[in-house]
Parts: structure tokens; sequence; C-alpha cells
């Protein structure tokens, strides 16, 4: 690591830093889309969420956060390492959005999550996928009787 560090100079931090101000900015730009009662502050590689005081079942974020896969600490701080890769911070947004949507459409939230209009193609039906999320499937031709979730895209830049 000191290696790492020494060979790389204060370019390494600075473009950690960038990439964490670019990701909170984008966590950001997703609760103020659901009008979700939440702050996120950042320093360096370091970002901490603060929901509104008025919000007393806003704790269940945690929670829900854990459901779709991803641990974040009660009151703690959240860190990027050099270890994340794209791929890992599209997956955290898409948690985040999701866990902020559930909480909203279950009452749990103030905000308006967007209105789910209809299937993203013709014949899917609503369902839920192993980990209990709300998802759309497909018949899978494939094998009678079966189904297919479909991928709905998510702009990762927010």
């Amino acid at each position: 690591v000191l290696q790492r560090l020494e060979a790389e100079g204060p370019e390494l931090q600075r473009g950690l830093n960038l990439r964490t101000a670019a990701f909170v900015e984008r966590l950001r730009g997703l609760a103020a889309a659901c009008g979700a009662p939440l702050s996120i502050t950042h320093f360096a590689s370091w970002f901490c969420f603060q929901f509104a005081a008025d919000q007393p079942l806003s704790p269940l974020f945690f929670a829900a956060m854990r459901l779709q896969g991803v641990h974040v600490w009660e009151g703690r701080l959240c860190f990027l390492t050099l270890a994340h890769s794209d791929e890992d911070l599209d997956r955290v947004a898409q948690a985040f959005q999701d866990a902020l949507h559930e909480m909203q459409r279950a009452g749990l939230l103030s905000g308006q999550p967007p209105a789910v209009d209809g299937p993203p193609v013709p014949g899917a039906r609503r369902g839920r996928d192993p980990q209990g999320r709300e998802a759309w499937f497909v018949a899978d031709p494939q094998r009678p009787g079966k189904y297919l979730q479909v991928q709905t895209s998510v702009n990762p830049h927010g």
C-alpha cells in the first residue's frame, strides 16, 4: 500500500476524492428525484446519510439497504476505496434508489417514488424476485410454465 501511495502520489487520493464526490452527487440526485428527506454529507472519500428529524421510521432505510444486498452501518460513515468498481457503485446506487422507493410506497418515508406505469415489455407480469423485490417477468419460451425476469435499464448517472 505504501509503495502504491508513493508511486502514484497525491493524484491517487485526489482521484478517489473526486470519484466519491461524483458518487455522492449521483445519490443526491436519486434522493431528490423522489423527494426523499435526506441529505448526504461527504468529505474526501467518506460520506454519511442523514435523514430529516421528522422521519421517525428512517432508520429502516439501513435494513432496506441490507435487503437489497448492501450493508450500510446505521449512523456510521460510508467510504469508497480503490477496490470499488464502477459496477459496485451502480449496484449501490440501484439498491439506494430501490430502498427509498420501497419505503415511500410503504408509507415509511415521505416523498413520492415514480409511478410504476405499465410493463416494460408487452405481456410482462409483476411478481417478486428471489430477494422479495417487485419485478417484471415474461414467459420463458424454453421452459413452459417458467418465467424470466425482465431486466430494466437504469441510468447509472442518476
